[in-house]
């Protein structure tokens, strides 16, 4: 609303290229399956300018084909090759609500989890929790694994073996059989999505401050 009256939020619209002609830039665009068979339909939206908020991952990935006309320069290209997107995973789990007793222990204690050494002969990649139900009253845990065991997790296992490891953390914190105490479980796997290719960049702040530069009429942000 800062920069526009207009309420026009459009989901599902892959951006395929960003070409800058004088003081205009030429979005092209392709809507989801509106093509005549099913496919993608091509189409151009025209700006002055453009904020791109597209993730680091997938911006490594884009930037050296047609994303960008003219392309970017080379200075942004190097930084962009030099910063690394993390691997995390988290599992978002809803307890059954009738479980009083557990309830009742989780209501004193807010981030939680297992000391390395008993993590590490147990072989867990879930060490640590955040527990929102002392926050909240949600009968939600959220466990988190990091770094490369988190992307041997999503590049190799199935949903339900990554929930049953991080139920195998709790079941050794809260002594009794975890699984049967969760309603329902999501699993995140941002390195496996196009759209982010990771879940959160790491870098030197000088290749930042480079990153964050205009590229012409292109604005970068996020």
């Amino acid at each position: 609303k800062l920069l526009t009256d207009s309420d026009d939020v459009r989901l599902s619209h892959r951006v395929e290229c960003m070409k800058q002609r004088g003081e205009w830039c030429e979005v092209e665009y392709t809507v989801v399956g509106e093509g005549a068979i099913g496919g993608n339909c091509a189409k151009i939206a025209k700006s002055r300018y453009v904020i791109s908020t597209i993730p680091i991952g997938t911006l490594k990935a884009c930037a050296k084909g047609r994303l960008f006309l003219p392309p970017l320069a080379p200075d942004k290209l190097k930084a962009l090759g030099r910063v690394e997107m993390t691997h995390y995973l988290k599992v978002v789990m809803v307890l059954d609500q009738n479980e009083m007793a557990l309830l009742a222990d989780l209501q004193r204690v807010g981030w939680f989890g297992l000391a390395c050494g008993k993590a590490e002969k147990e072989g867990s990649p879930f060490r640590v929790f955040f527990n929102y139900f002392k926050y909240t009253k949600q009968p939600v845990l959220v466990g988190f694994a990091y770094g490369a065991e988190a992307r041997e997790l999503e590049l190799n296992c199935a949903d339900a073996d990554i929930f049953a490891l991080a139920a195998k953390s709790l079941s050794l914190v809260f002594k009794r059989d975890f699984e049967s105490c969760v309603e329902t479980y999501e699993i995140t796997k941002w390195a496996n999505d196009p759209y982010s290719m990771g879940a959160y960049p790491l870098g030197d702040p000088e290749d930042f401050k480079v990153l964050k530069r205009p590229h012409g009429r292109v604005y970068f942000a996020g």
